[in-house]
């Protein structure tokens, strides 16, 4: 079992960057911000279910 961890202590990583249109012939677009949270497996479980219903707005 890993280590509790301490109060204070940083749970995730977060990555940013973002998207320009390119200027070369191919118009790909560079990657210069993207945002993604990485939680390290050993103290965070994370469970999605994607077709489950969701509520609507009222």
């Amino acid at each position: 079992m890993p280590d509790p961890l301490s109060s204070g202590a940083p749970v995730a990583e977060l990555r940013r960057y973002a998207c320009v249109p390119s200027t070369t012939a191919a118009g790909a677009e560079r990657i210069v911000y993207f945002a993604r949270i990485e939680f390290p497996t050993e103290f965070v479980c994370l469970d999605f279910d994607l077709l489950a219903a969701r509520p609507h707005p009222a």
